[in-house]
């Protein structure tokens, strides 16, 4: 389930798998154990190699394809170049790949947290005037209800401040800020901090160099969505190539790599424009600005019609066409 509220009013949303008969809404997976489940399976795989240490040196790409050297004397040439290093990825700087950019003023303090009471599988947030905070439910061998990972947006000015807290205060600041929803924050991890910003590419590629991910696009962080759409680029492209192969064709054709830009940008501009939106309508703390979303809030919440659509969208069973790793 998930439970959504305005700290400036009464306006409440809750979503239910049972509402659209799944067992699930989705999966809060920690970043480790996703890493730990890659390498295993790239052991797996014969037709995967690694460079690593490496990184590249330099790299050259003309109508025949793409020449890699790496600073550990290996060249490497292939059909295209995938760019996926993240936010400030420099092979699409250096592609010379433009993007639209623009900062948020806020900075998210991620932690995992212990809690006095049971999550109950349940996503939670706050929309407080300093930012969205979020307690996503994880399972703990020795609590399987009692830990969540939090992501808390708060403005930049006032993070120094909260990373400066011993772990007690900084327990009580997060419970007090969650309304004790969840009673006393009872233990907390190592925090670490991240800048908020917003990125669009203008285009998925520039010749044979193909960009995804936080490359090609970052937006705010208050559906956990980035993830998400990562995946879809990547599952994409991969789909966009196996049928490039069949049918004999350079994967690092243009018209290859339009194809995979077609397929995935239009999606990836909608979700991140959703979010601006939400962002923006939460900003706000003028009266009528509060009232009306708070209203919306409540109308849209009474009416299990309306919320079906936006829950079966969030699962991919409505809109675009999954590609079918992701089904």
């Amino acid at each position: 389930a998930m439970h959504v509220w305005d700290g400036l009013g009464q306006g409440q949303i809750d979503f239910d798998a049972h509402a659209i008969q799944q067992p699930q809404l989705g999966h809060i997976i920690e970043n480790p154990a996703l890493i730990e489940a890659l390498w295993r399976r790239i052991d797996e795989l014969d037709s995967i190699d690694l460079c690593l240490p490496d990184r590249i040196s330099t790299w050259h790409q003309d109508d025949a394809g793409v020449k890699v050297e790496t600073e550990n004397g290996r060249v490497l040439v292939a059909q295209s170049l995938v760019a996926s290093e993240g936010k400030h990825s420099p092979l699409r700087q250096e592609a010379d790949i433009a993007s639209w950019q623009w900062p948020y003023h806020h900075t998210a303090i991620v932690t995992t947290v212990r809690h006095e009471l049971a999550h109950q599988r349940c996503a939670q947030q706050v929309f407080l005037p300093t930012g969205p905070l979020a307690f996503l439910p994880l399972r703990n061998a020795a609590s399987p209800e009692h830990h969540s990972s939090i992501v808390w947006s708060v403005k930049s000015e006032q993070v120094a401040e909260l990373l400066a807290l011993s772990s007690e205060d900084f327990a009580r600041a997060l419970a007090q800020a969650f309304e004790q929803r969840l009673g006393r924050v009872e233990q907390v991890s190592e925090r670490t901090s991240f800048p908020l910003s917003a990125q669009q590419a203008k285009t998925y590629f520039n010749q044979r160099v193909v960009i995804l991910g936080d490359s090609a696009h970052s937006i705010h962080p208050l559906a956990g969505l980035g993830a998400n759409l990562g995946f879809l680029d990547a599952a994409t492209l991969a789909e966009t190539w196996q049928r490039a192969r069949q049918q004999g064709m350079d994967l690092g054709q243009s018209f290859v790599l339009r194809r995979f830009q077609r397929q995935r940008q239009g999606h990836n501009l909608a979700v991140g424009g959703a979010m601006e939106g939400l962002k923006r309508l939460f900003d706000s703390q003028s009266a009528l600005p509060v009232l009306l979303r708070n209203s919306g809030l409540r109308m849209l919440n009474a009416s299990a019609l309306a919320k079906r659509p936006l829950i079966l969208g969030a699962l991919g069973q409505i809109g675009p066409e999954l590609p079918e790793l992701c089904r």
